[in-house]
């Protein structure tokens, strides 16, 4: 066992069977935490809500949007 058969050079040769990288893309995550790579594994953490700033608030027609007390 740990052997895998690959063709090389047209003939069935035995190989050592090398584990797939475990990545992000094949790892699942409960909602409401997302997939990060941490010390070369995959790491399920705690989705960070982004900071709320004037640039991603949409005022309305004739409004702006002015930082107060850190809001």
């Amino acid at each position: 066992s740990g052997m895998v058969c690959e063709m090389k050079k047209g003939k069935p040769t035995c190989v050592n069977n090398v584990i797939p990288l475990i990545t992000c893309e094949n790892t699942d995550c409960v909602s409401g935490k997302v997939c990060e790579m941490k010390k070369g594994k995959p790491t399920c953490v705690n989705i960070v809500i982004p900071l709320i700033t004037c640039e991603n608030i949409d005022c309305k027609s004739g409004m702006v949007c002015e930082m107060k007390g850190g809001k």
